[in-house]
Formats: C-alpha cells, structure tokens, sequence
C-alpha cells in the first residue's frame, strides 16, 4: 500500500566526504543530465555493463565479484552452526556486514569511510530482510539450540560509484549459488545430549534456498531529474538516492532514502516505476551469468 511504502522510506544522514568537483564541472554534469546525456554518453535510465564471476572466495559457502565499470565487489556466504536468539528460537540468524577498502573511497575520511561501512552493512541488512528471500526457519537444525548462521560478507576493492546497486547484485549471485552442508543429528544416551555431524564433503550439499534475492536500483536526484547507476562524479552533485529493492516478480521490497534533497510523490512514483523496470532487466541478466553456474551444479 502507499502507506506501508512511505512507512518504509527512510532517512540517512549523508556522510562526510571531500569536494572534487570545480563548480564548472558540477554544473556541466548538472546540464548535461537535464539534456539526457551524461558525461559517458548514456541517458539517464542507461545502466553500465557488469559482469559476475562465482566461486571467487574459498571455502566459502558461495562467494560472487562483480564489476561494474570500475566499482569492484566481492562478497562470501558462510554457514556456521550456533545458538539461535531465545526470542526466536524456531529461526536461523543473517548477518551482513560491508567494508570498504581505503581505494575505493579516496575522498571520504576515516570518519566518512566508518559511517558508510555502517551505513552500507544497515542498508543491506534491510534489504534482506524486509524481502524475506531466505526463510529463516529453513536454518533451523534443533529448536531452540542450534541453528545456522549465515553470514554475508561484502568487500568493497574499487568504486566508480553506484557501490549499494552493485553490492547487491554481488550478494544476489552469492546466494543463489550457496550450498548448505549436509549434516547428521546424532542422539546421544539422553533426550538432552546430542551430537551434529557436519558432511566435509563438498559434493554432499544441498543449495541455500533464496529463489526470491532482490536487486536493489538506486535513483540519484541531480538537478530536477534522476539517473540510475550514477558515477562518483554525479553522485556529488547528487542532492538525493532512492535506493528501491525489487524481486523477480517485479515487487518492491524496500524504498530507502539517502540525502537531504525532497522527493515528491509523483517523482516517487516515477522513480518506483523506473526502477521496476530495470531491476527486472538487471535480474534476467544475473540469471543469464548464473545459468551455467546452476547447470554445473544440478
């Protein structure tokens, strides 16, 4: 409903970052947006190329990197057996966390480059679960005792810009191609004493149900348009980010704003239209990476 979408809109503090652009510059990116050509010929709705490659981290669960032009992303999946939260003892746990390598951003400080490591990892963590793509009582193995713990790891190397998008694309092709260890409960002499055997077997696994990853597609708001993919060029002269979660049945998941710029209805509707289109686009692309992946593994 428009309610629950606005109730999800939120609000992040920018962080603090070093001025690049002469105001010559600034205003030539500004103009050339409101002409629909950007500094690198693409339109506004033009989205860079990217490409993905699997099983970069080993022994991990399943690990994906992905660039896209210049911004350089790696992000593991690992399984670790642990207690499951007593409020939630019928669920496994996900935990996301993203850090971003000095090179890749140069003009932030280590203040700035601390708060968007945090801003990055809450992002991402909403994004999962407000989409609800994995089934957290799937990770279960004994209720109220043990439980999967699946971590998401999201390594930032290099950024020409659109770093949340591409960040979610890399965690999108790391779990679809996740494998869940198979494992042995073994009861011991009593009801309270058990053992669990964990197959080491990398052929004796089953993959990580997370059929419904969504994308993320972030609209930058530079004059009185937006663009989508921007680069680290427009997004200084970016006065506001929606970054809008889309499933592959071309559901929003989450709306999340960054900037201080306002955002009108209309233009948020515009841009939620906008980002449903490409981010089904985006999503039959990674399935067309992922393909002979997935057939390898069947």
């Amino acid at each position: 409903s428009t309610q629950s979408t606005w109730d999800r809109l939120i609000g992040l503090l920018s962080y603090p970052a070093i001025m690049l652009l002469s105001p010559s510059e600034r205003s030539w990116i500004t103009e050339g947006v409101s002409e629909n050509v950007r500094g690198d010929g693409r339109s506004r709705l033009d989205y860079r190329y990217f490409s993905i490659k699997t099983g970069v981290v080993a022994h991990a669960n399943g690990s994906a990197r992905v660039k896209l032009d210049n911004t350089d992303i790696i992000t593991s999946v690992n399984l670790e057996i642990s207690e499951p939260d007593t409020d939630t003892p019928d669920q496994g746990k996900i935990v996301c966390a993203v850090e971003c390598t000095p090179t890749s951003c140069v003009n932030l400080d280590q203040q700035g480059v601390m708060n968007l490591n945090a801003q990055l990892t809450m992002e991402l963590e909403k994004l999962l679960s407000e989409s609800r793509c994995i089934n957290l009582n799937d990770l279960i193995i004994i209720p109220g005792k043990q439980c999967w713990s699946l971590s998401i790891d999201a390594l930032v190397l290099e950024s020409s810009g659109n770093v949340l998008d591409a960040i979610c694309i890399s965690t999108m092709a790391a779990l679809t191609t996740s494998t869940v260890p198979t494992i042995e409960v073994v009861k011991g002499e009593n009801e309270n004493q058990y053992e669990i055997v964990v197959s080491d077997d990398p052929f004796d696994a089953k993959p990580l149900a997370a059929n419904n990853v969504p994308v993320c597609v972030s609209l930058f708001k530079i004059g009185s348009y937006f663009v989508v993919d921007a680069t680290d060029e427009e997004e200084e002269v970016t006065t506001a980010r929606v970054s809008i979660a889309v499933n592959r049945a071309g559901e929003i998941s989450g709306i999340y704003k960054n900037g201080i710029g306002g955002i009108s209805p209309v233009a948020l509707n515009e841009m939620v239209l906008a980002a449903r289109k490409i981010g089904l686009d985006l999503i039959a692309k990674i399935d067309d990476s992922l393909r002979p992946k997935l057939s390898d593994t069947d």
